[in-house]
């Protein structure tokens, strides 16, 4: 918020010079970066630390970003931007999509599987053999003296700090005290061995990184571990549908990628962003480190940072998948850009970001007498797009290149003027 008023401070200030100072042209550029920043910072799910004196709630703030736009954005009318889409009040929405081809998977291949074999997956025998070798050099740098850890008692040690993550002791080494020790993890590891692995436990040498590459990459020392458990996500099936969210990696120790993210299970952590099939596997990821943590897209498609997320995590997805996602991910620019590839987004959307497409809805007030369920469509020009205004406890916007209203479901709610379902 404090960064959205600076702007607008500066816009009346910039435009309140003398008309000799200032052409037209540069104004209107000007006022088009505005806008393409305020819209980055419109999000309901902002996720950067907000100074406990900030009074504006989360609700506050988005009746303020919703109101802010008008129903056609100036820099669309300058330079026809994608953003800037024509619509009509339609409620048949038939878009030609492109067939998702399955590839052949046996459900039941995975049947007699052990628990081990699944481990397998994120972190093979390849990945423990490397981190006991940098373990070991790195023993030898500091302390002059070799650890001589080999790959299955790093292996051991994985399984151990799994272990101890699962069951709740107030103290690490109260899992080898007299008395209250587990033998599945006594007798796998020493308290001591296991003490001296953790604290020199490695899986890059510090020596082989060069400065470039620390810089450019803050999750440096842990990122053999990483491209091993993506490589595994990425192995799995991957079905039509996939959903795109954000999730938090619990972590309270010291780390300069933490965030505090509120209204979340676990709201201090590492941030990061997911693809997941329906069955709830996570096909892909990518921790947030700041803007150069996605691939780089053209400035000109005007993705925002929730969609610059979007189309990374899509680099992966076959022709034809339906994409799914909340209003942080979803806006026109990004649903045109993955049509291109071929994929297709649905999503709730706020309202400043399809301004031009609320004159063609009813509005608030009819939903509200037609009470919960009522809903109104609203498809572009093109027939690419079904934008459909939904009431339940408050209208709701969704975006998609796939569905509109059709076809229609009944779900149980529970209502709570009636205290009933």
């Amino acid at each position: 918020m404090y960064e959205a008023c600076l702007i607008n401070l500066m816009t009346f200030m910039f435009l309140g010079l003398p008309k000799h100072l200032q052409s037209t042209q540069r104004i209107l550029e000007l006022i088009d970066e505005i806008n393409s920043d305020l819209s980055d910072l419109s999000s309901d799910d902002e996720t950067e630390q907000i100074p406990a004196t900030a009074s504006v709630s989360n609700e506050q703030s988005e009746e303020l970003s919703d109101s802010s736009s008008d129903d056609k954005p100036l820099s669309g009318l300058r330079n026809g931007s994608a953003s800037y889409v024509q619509w009509k009040h339609q409620s048949s929405f038939s878009p030609a999509l492109t067939n998702f081809t399955d590839p052949p998977y046996d459900v039941d291949s995975r049947a007699d599987w052990k628990p081990t074999v699944y481990v397998q997956m994120y972190l093979d025998k390849q990945l423990f053999s490397h981190i006991s070798h940098c373990t070991n050099v790195t023993s030898v740098a500091v302390n002059g003296k070799s650890l001589n850890t080999t790959a299955a008692e790093i292996e051991r040690f994985i399984g151990a700090c799994v272990f101890v993550s699962c069951v709740s002791y107030p103290r690490v080494r109260m899992f080898w005290q007299r008395g209250l020790s587990v033998p599945v993890l006594s007798d796998a590891i020493s308290r001591d061995r296991f003490f001296r692995i953790r604290n020199s436990l490695k899986s890059v040498i510090d020596a082989d990184i060069c400065d470039e590459t620390k810089k450019g990459d803050r999750l440096w020392k842990v990122r053999p571990v990483l491209n091993r458990v993506r490589k595994g996500c990425l192995e799995l099936h991957q079905s039509r549908d996939i959903s795109i969210d954000e999730q938090m990696i619990p972590f309270t120790g010291a780390c300069q990628l933490r965030q505090y993210v509120p209204n979340k299970p676990n709201p201090i952590g590492l941030k990061n962003f997911v693809s997941a099939c329906p069955d709830g596997l996570v096909v892909d990821f990518v921790v947030y480190q700041g803007a150069n943590s996605f691939k780089a897209f053209p400035p000109v498609l005007k993705l925002g940072i929730g969609g610059t997320v979007a189309a990374h995590l899509a680099e992966t997805f076959e022709a034809g998948t339906h994409v799914y996602c909340d209003r942080y991910f979803t806006s026109i620019n990004l649903i045109q850009f993955l049509q291109s590839k071929e994929v297709y987004v649905t999503g709730t959307i706020m309202k400043n970001r399809v301004p031009a497409a609320l004159n063609q809805l009813v509005p608030d007030k009819d939903l509200l007498k037609r009470g919960r369920g009522a809903c109104d469509v609203a498809v572009s020009q093109d027939g690419n797009l079904a934008l459909v205004k939904w009431f339940d406890n408050k209208p709701i916007l969704m975006l998609s290149a796939v569905h509109a209203k059709d076809p229609e479901d009944d779900c149980r709610r529970w209502c709570k003027r009636e205290k009933s379902m």
